[in-house]
């Protein structure tokens, strides 16, 4: 493929066909994309708009762009980029990236402003997790007062420790929360403050803590875990139920049977359960709420039960 896509672009230069030479590097950029070869893509996308300049009218384009440039690390330049899009039209998600883009970069009052305006936009087939992200970061804004600021990522880091174990240091919860205020998305630290906050018997609190903590690394299968499982230590109000459901059905949609996974051997662990009634509770639920997200298709759910059995359960 990238010897035909060489070719053609040496054949439309010398002819001159300007729109199909922009057309061939732009696939060029699509193929290295593809391969995470960011720095490839990003020089055949910049040569299609060159030679193209009707690319520079496309808000598709410009929110690839912000997409290749914010996997790559460039936060401010894709934060540009998708508010390019959106200026030339806006569909999708793309005020969703761009109000996640500016979290990124430090902007957090921006971002929950953006937030609100895309999820008045889109009623329907709105992706849960900004959802989520934007009532966690409404929450922890206000409850910990933190302010707009470069995020200091390194000093951060450094005050954590591993959250595998709850280590024994008195001053712990205020290291973290120095290290939140340094880079309020730092998962580990909030992580870790839920494990604290949890162990101090404040729910609501160890709950913001981990859903703020799978929000900021939505691979964290444990946070996301501890997040639905504290929902039901938590008053029966709508926003809960609201909660629980669109937790279970966000994380399902994106970890599939791990999160089942992960989640049965936490309510076989009895890590946050309060007796075997609770956990059996708990499992029904489960079952419950994934046989509802099934598609038309049949699929199969792998749980581990305490003797670490894998099991298949078949829905239809």
């Amino acid at each position: 493929m990238v010897e035909k896509l060489l070719i053609l672009i040496n054949k439309y230069y010398l002819d001159k066909h300007d729109d199909r030479l922009g057309s061939s590097h732009y696939n060029l950029g699509n193929f290295y994309y593809g391969l995470s070869g960011y720095r490839n893509a990003l020089f055949h996308y910049n040569k299609a708009r060159k030679a193209d300049p009707s690319y520079n009218k496309r808000n598709y384009f410009w929110r690839e762009i912000g997409t290749l440039l914010f996997n790559s690390g460039r936060k401010k330049l894709a934060s540009n980029a998708y508010k390019k899009s959106l200026e030339l039209k806006e569909e999708l998600d793309i005020r969703a990236l761009y109000a996640d883009t500016l979290l990124h970069i430090g902007e957090y009052s921006e971002g929950i402003k953006e937030f609100e305006k895309f999820c008045k936009s889109k009623k329907k087939d709105i992706d849960l997790i900004w959802c989520l992200k934007l009532m966690a970061l409404q929450k922890l804004i206000h409850q910990y007062n933190i302010k707009n600021g470069e995020r200091k990522i390194t000093y951060s880091e450094a005050i954590c420790c591993n959250h595998d174990s709850l280590p024994k240091d008195k001053n712990l919860k205020d290291k973290l929360i120095k290290a939140i205020h340094l880079d309020p998305l730092n998962h580990s630290a909030w992580f870790t403050l839920g494990l604290i906050y949890h162990q101090e018997q404040k729910i609501e609190d160890s709950f913001w803590s981990f859903l703020w903590s799978a929000m900021c690394d939505n691979g964290c299968l444990n946070a996301w875990v501890n997040a639905f499982v504290m929902t039901f230590g938590m008053p029966k109000t709508k926003e809960v139920q609201f909660l629980t459901f669109s937790i279970f059905t966000a994380a399902y949609e994106k970890k599939h049977d791990n999160f089942i996974s992960c989640l049965f051997k936490n309510i076989d662990d009895n890590l946050f359960i309060k007796n075997k009634k609770h956990a059996e509770l708990l499992k029904t639920f489960v079952l419950d709420a994934a046989n509802k997200l099934k598609t038309k298709k049949n699929f199969d759910l792998r749980l581990i039960d305490k003797e670490n059995v894998i099991k298949i359960i078949k829905f239809s």
